[in-house]
């Protein structure tokens, strides 16, 4: 519950989602700003070109590592950017043992 924000009454809330990566692209850094996946060239957008027209990955997945103390990263990521890869199956209530 890396991302869970507030709570309401002691009870947190989370979604369980059933997500489709497809064919995705893997990293461990941070690529902020991301609006689409890169290609399947290793091309990133930039706003100063036009984007290249090879064939692009579904989404990103995000590795932990551990080795750098400074990451911002301390859990895997899934990122999709098309909403119908995305199914949210579960809705669960929750309150922590320890806060």
């Amino acid at each position: 519950d890396r991302y869970v924000g507030g709570q309401l009454n002691g009870r947190h809330f989370m979604f369980l989602s059933r997500v489709a990566l497809l064919n995705p692209f893997y990293t461990s850094k941070s690529h902020d700003g991301l609006r689409r996946p890169p290609c399947v060239q290793g091309h990133f957008d930039d706003p100063k070109y036009s984007p290249c027209d090879h064939a692009r990955y579904d989404s990103v997945v995000v590795n932990c590592t551990d080795t750098d103390p400074d990451s911002k990263f301390k859990f895997r990521e899934f990122v999709i950017y098309d909403k119908h890869q995305c199914y949210p199956e579960y809705l669960i209530e929750y309150t922590r043992k320890y806060e």
